[in-house]
């Protein structure tokens, strides 16, 4: 008698070991805890409990060949479990609609918002609902709105404020290339660092804004602004011309759970470092306890690794209050560290990270959020970890460097630095390009700021070599 292929047992710690493999290190410790609890008995239940941790973004998106591999089973049997979860799903919202009274009870509202000269925006759209039903409403709930109602409601997206035109100047470009060669031309690529700050408003970074007026209204507010009580955080980044990076350095504002930070994986001096300010920017006083923990002893460490017990590091950097302070250019001075700042508005043309890191960041981060709006500080930072850890390959570093005209000359070991000629006559022509430009279509400056200082700053506290 031919014997008959039986079905493959359901094992529990097997698909765990076989997720661990699919799963980031970084983000594994967290999903292991919330798997465990309310441990599933069956294999349907495992998928479930798999979509369940995705929609609470846990875990980035698996696909149905992923998940038929972790558990062992055949796609098909995915697929009924995920159409199972969103059926369930879409039952339980259609509990939570308001009626048509309700509805044009908030159409009123939102036309007397109006008159007495307030913005309805999105978020005060779900506000209204949510008093009303007594319950929480999608980050979407907005557009269905709208369409429900759009004889009465339009939509429109907010302008923004009129900025000044970044204009930098030919000549300092061309000034800040012969800091660079007088300094750091043929000095040991792991030397050079480059560091900046980029922040992150969990709804404002996310769209454009739009705002909810009566239908054929014309005037439509300059700007919106954002709405500081949603969370709201900083990320310094820190890159070498060697093409390491420093672990993401995170600004929080006062008062957030450690705990919490701590139960979604992001480990304090492991694999993060995470500062508390006022308003989650940052201050001279956390960027002196960064330059003191963080960079000096990095530099320390590379004077012991290559044995150049003299060797001077340089850090690249904006013209931030914060970063050219005199306490700071003395400190870094006393531990033989020389600060080169960019020019004036020259952030888009000479500053590294913003070439190309913070770019692909943004864009890592946006996906992993896969536009939830509701996400806790917590859940931001464990996401933004991710992003970031994405957003500085090997590729990403060595592009965003070339861009800023600074590269390696890997001919012989240790790496040198060299200056591309080449790539700072790009620059140039586009400066020219856009000042040209920046002349036709001409601005009106607002307010006028102090031009700050670039070179390095602190060359006269430096002790020669």
């Amino acid at each position: 008698m031919p014997k008959t292929k039986s079905k493959p047992s359901y094992n529990f710690e097997q698909c765990m070991r076989r997720l661990n493999k699919v799963t980031p290190e970084f983000d594994f410790d967290s999903i292991n805890a919330k798997m465990r609890k309310d441990q599933p008995k069956t294999k349907r239940q495992f998928v479930r409990k798999l979509f369940l941790l995705e929609e609470r973004k846990v875990i980035s998106g698996l696909t149905y060949t992923e998940i038929a591999g972790i558990v062992s089973c055949n796609e098909p049997l995915v697929s009924k479990a995920r159409n199972n979860r969103l059926a369930t799903k879409s039952t339980r919202k259609k509990s939570m609609t308001l009626d048509s009274s309700e509805e044009e009870e908030v159409c009123e509202e939102i036309k007397q918002y109006y008159k007495d000269g307030k913005i309805v925006s999105p978020q005060t759209l779900r506000g209204i609902v949510e008093q009303k039903a007594g319950h929480s409403v999608g980050h979407s709930f907005h557009q269905s709105f709208h369409d429900r109602h759009d004889n009465e409601l339009e939509m429109q997206i907010a302008k923004r404020r009129d900025e000044k035109r970044m204009n930098v100047k030919i000549q300092d470009i061309r000034s800040y290339i012969e800091v660079l060669k007088i300094w750091i031309l043929g000095v040991i690529c792991a030397f050079i660092l480059q560091l900046d700050e980029t922040g992150y408003q969990a709804y404002h970074d996310t769209r454009p804004q739009p705002i909810i007026v009566p239908k054929g209204v014309a005037d439509v507010p300059a700007h919106l602004p954002a709405d500081r009580s949603e969370p709201h955080f900083s990320l310094l980044a820190v890159i070498s011309l060697s093409m390491e990076f420093f672990n993401p350095i995170f600004l929080l504002k006062h008062g957030f759970d450690e705990q919490q930070l701590i139960n979604k994986g992001l480990r304090k001096n492991f694999n993060c470092y995470y500062y508390s300010t006022e308003n989650g920017n940052m201050t001279l006083e956390v960027f002196k306890l960064i330059v003191r923990e963080l960079l000096v002893p990095h530099f320390q460490y590379l004077r012991n690794e290559y044995n150049l017990p003299n060797q001077r590091g340089f850090i690249i950097s904006d013209g931030c209050k914060c970063h050219v302070n005199h306490e700071i250019l003395q400190i870094l001075a006393e531990n033989n560290i020389a600060l080169i700042t960019t020019p004036p508005n020259s952030t888009h043309y000479l500053q590294v990270l913003d070439l190309g890191v913070f770019g692909t960041y943004k864009e890592h981060f946006q996906q992993l959020r896969r536009n939830h709006h509701h996400d806790t500080l917590a859940e931001l930072l464990q996401l933004s970890a991710s992003a970031y850890q994405m957003s500085v390959c090997l590729e990403t570093l060595v592009n965003s460097w070339q861009k800023g005209g600074i590269e390696r000359d890997t001919t012989a070991w240790p790496w040198r630095t060299k200056i591309s000629e080449q790539k700072f006559d790009g620059i140039i022509k586009q400066c020219e390009k856009d000042n040209i430009l920046s002349k036709q279509i001409g601005t009106r400056v607002t307010r006028k700021y102090k031009q700050s200082d670039f070179d390095v700053l602190n060359c006269d506290l430096l002790k020669d070599e």
